[in-house]
């Protein structure tokens, strides 16, 4: 049989363009399975090779860039995108994708744009809304932010993050019955959701149901805003408390010693923190809470030469790794406060403490930031010191790690923390005061599963949750749980450790000594 002719012009003509669908179809698998993206990459470079004004292999090959690149690509990534929505402007694929590729950039006003239009070419899409929302609420825009998500509720009522989204907008707005609303519509779909529950406790008032706020939300939240929570707390929340309670600290330290010197005591084992010259010289100290570590410098000046170590610990690994740039910790962990104590009493008790950071442990650089040197961590010491800077505020029963930080800790040793002040706490931090009816109510009770607080239950304890989901502490509560799980109280001031909305902030400043 004869070969078959060559390929008149008008079918040559054609092949390339038959040939490059074939490759793109190819990427496509590949992009969207996530098997190849680097050869999903090479393959969509080749179509555009072969066709410029290719808009699927322009938006496909943008959106990949954005995809494993994020911001380091971004320049690529939008020209790409970009050209793709002029070739098909009324594609609201397109326009989303284009959305997202500014918002990996951190380009906010051009990333509402972008979702804006394409919601408008398709007003039904709920990846778009969801998109659009939060670029407004990144924008400060929350009242229309939290009307999207209100839209993305009415479309898709099961959808798994739009009432809760909706309803931490509305929470902030002090909207809070319909953020009520919101949070419990959103128990029922998610049942098992401690960031709902929590917030649901807060508004109602009922500190029985959530002892503490939810590990996960409290790192997540601190996990967002690390690299730039020291200017937000310092300077625009006017942030006082890590001096405040230095000096609270200091005061005790010195009517301690002379206490015991007055008692003839000056050499029993719990004025071994004191230098010659009668400055603290603490021997081991934990930093409870760490946060970035704004309490680290101040206490540094304070540990004995060849101390066992500053140790600190957070549940946010974003604020670990801020605290880790000063270089004034001998130890850096990630970790919930009463895990973490429990475990160094269990190695006070068995004889396994080690001489150094663990493996898995953050490490300070020693090379740099104030405090010079690393410090050694000896885990065979028991605590002289321990600091909870701005962190029992997350806690409401406060019995648990005041009991682990006893159980870590030697007899005279000092525990200093703040907590905000119940009896001073201002009227707009409180909950809502009545129901907005019985049947709404009972009918809300038992969807969320959780019992409407009792007027003034928590407040007869001693401690409140409040609307903001901070916890509150009377003196007496502070007192008496305290003395319960070990500790004496030394003494107490208020202060105002910081401001919210423009509210002064009252709090405790805390001094306790293990008995």
């Amino acid at each position: 049989m004869a070969p078959a002719p060559p390929a008149s012009g008008a079918a040559a003509a054609a092949k390339p363009a038959i040939d490059s669908e074939v490759i793109f179809e190819e990427a496509s698998k590949l992009h969207s399975s996530g098997t190849d993206l680097p050869r999903a990459e090479e393959l969509y470079r080749a179509v555009l090779a072969a066709n410029p004004r290719h808009a699927d292999a322009l938006h496909q090959l943008g959106a990949l860039l954005t995809q494993r690149h994020g911001k380091k690509k971004f320049e690529e990534a939008q020209r790409l995108v970009s050209a793709a929505v002029q070739l098909q402007p009324r594609s609201a694929k397109f326009r989303n994708s284009l959305g997202v590729v500014y918002q990996e950039a951190g380009r906010w006003v051009e990333a509402a744009d972008a979702f804006e239009r394409a919601n408008e070419k398709d007003p039904m899409n709920v990846a778009t809304l969801m998109n659009l929302a939060r670029a407004l609420k990144e924008l400060g825009r929350q009242q229309r932010a939290a009307e999207v998500y209100g839209s993305v509720a009415k479309l898709q009522p099961d959808h798994p993050s739009a009432h809760y989204r909706r309803g931490a907008i509305l929470r902030s707005l002090r909207r809070n019955e319909e953020a009520l609303a919101a949070f419990r519509q959103h128990l029922r779909i998610a049942p098992d959701h401690q960031a709902s529950r929590f917030w649901i406790a807060a508004i109602t008032g009922d500190a029985e149901a959530m002892a503490a706020a939810p590990p996960d939300m409290v790192a997540g939240l601190f996990d967002q805003y690390a690299d730039h929570f020291d200017d937000h707390l310092v300077n625009k929340l006017q942030y006082k408390t890590p001096e405040a309670l230095r000096d609270q600290l200091l005061a005790a330290h010195a009517d301690l010693a002379a206490a015991r010197a007055a008692s003839g005591a000056g050499c029993s084992s719990s004025s071994s923190n004191s230098s010659s010259g009668g400055k603290p010289a603490w021997r081991r100290c934990v930093d409870l809470g760490c946060g970035t570590g704004l309490m680290g410098p101040l206490l540094l000046p304070y540990m004995a030469r060849g101390a066992a170590g500053l140790e600190g610990v957070d549940l946010s690994a974003g604020m670990v790794k801020e605290a880790e740039r000063r270089g004034c910790y001998g130890r850096l962990e990630v970790g919930e406060l009463v895990g973490f104590l429990e475990a160094e009493a269990a190695a006070l008790k068995t004889g396994t403490g080690e001489t150094d950071a663990p493996a898995n442990a953050a490490r300070g650089s020693g090379d740099g930031g104030v405090g010079g040197d690393r410090q050694s961590v000896d885990r065979s010491v028991p605590y002289d010191l321990l600091v909870a800077a701005d962190v029992f505020v997350y806690i409401g029963n406060l019995a648990p790690v005041l009991r682990a930080a006893a159980a870590a800790a030697s007899q005279g040793a000092v525990l200093a923390f703040s907590t905000e002040a119940l009896e001073l706490a201002p009227c707009g931090k409180t909950n809502r005061s009545t129901l907005v009816a019985a049947g709404e109510a009972e009918a809300g009770k038992e969807a969320a599963g959780l019992s409407e607080a009792k007027e003034g239950q928590g407040e007869k304890q001693g401690l409140r949750l409040q609307v903001t989901g901070r916890y509150a502490h009377t003196k007496e509560y502070l007192r008496r749980v305290g003395g319960e799980a070990g500790w004496r109280l030394v003494s107490i001031s208020q202060s105002i450790i910081r401001f919210n909305g423009g509210e002064p902030i009252w709090g405790h400043l805390c001094v306790m000594e293990r008995v």
